[in-house]
C-alpha cells in the first residue's frame, strides 16, 4: 500500500473471535500533516465534463425511438446509482444517528458531531446531484415525447434543411 510505504499510515492486525483478522489503519504524525496540508489547499471547482452530455449533443440524427432509448438507458443508470448511494448512506452511517437501528449504531464509525455533520452534508450533496440529473433526464424525455415542445426549435429547422 502506497500510503503505508510512504509512512502516512500504520497498520495493525487485530485478531477476532470466530471472525477473520481485521486490519486497522491509523494515520501517523506525518500522515496527519499531509492530510492537513491537503485540507488547506485551494478547493477544486466541480467537474463540468459530462460524457453523456457530449454524446447527447451529437444525438440529433438519431430517430425519436433511438434517442428515447438512449435517454431511457441513461435514466435507468442514474436511478440505479441514486438507489445505491441511498443504500450506501444507510450502510455507512451517513444518515442521522437518531435514524439508525441499534445494530447500525454499533457498526457506524464514531465521529464527532461536526465530523458527522460534514459527512452528512457530503452525502446529501451527492444524492442531490443524482436526483437533479434524474429529474432532468425525465424532463428531457417527456418534452421530446410531446410534439409541441420541440417542433419549431432552430435546430429542427436546420435538421430539416439538411434533408
Amino acid at each position: 500500500m502506497d500510503l503505508h510505504k510512504r509512512g502516512l499510515i500504520s497498520q495493525e492486525v487485530q485478531l477476532q473471535e470466530n471472525l477473520p483478522a481485521k486490519k486497522v489503519y491509523t494515520l501517523t504524525t506525518q500522515g496527519r500533516a499531509e492530510l492537513r496540508s491537503q485540507m488547506l489547499a485551494a478547493p477544486e471547482l466541480p467537474e463540468t465534463h459530462n460524457n453523456f452530455l457530449i454524446q447527447l449533443a451529437w444525438a440529433a440524427d438519431l430517430s425519436p425511438e433511438e434517442l428515447d432509448a438512449l435517454l431511457a438507458s441513461y435514466e435507468e443508470e442514474i436511478a440505479i446509482q441514486l438507489r445505491m448511494l441511498s443504500m450506501r448512506q444507510v450502510q455507512t452511517g451517513l444518515q442521522p444517528v437518531a435514524d439508525l437501528t441499534p445494530k447500525q449504531r454499533q457498526s457506524a464509525p464514531s465521529r464527532t458531531g461536526r465530523e458527522q455533520y460534514l459527512w452528512q452534508k457530503i452525502a446529501e450533496n451527492l444524492l442531490a446531484q443524482y436526483q437533479h440529473e434524474l429529474d432532468w433526464v425525465r424532463q428531457v424525455r417527456a418534452e421530446l415525447n410531446t410534439s409541441t415542445s420541440w417542433t419549431g426549435c432552430a435546430w429542427q429547422a436546420v435538421s430539416e434543411h439538411q434533408k
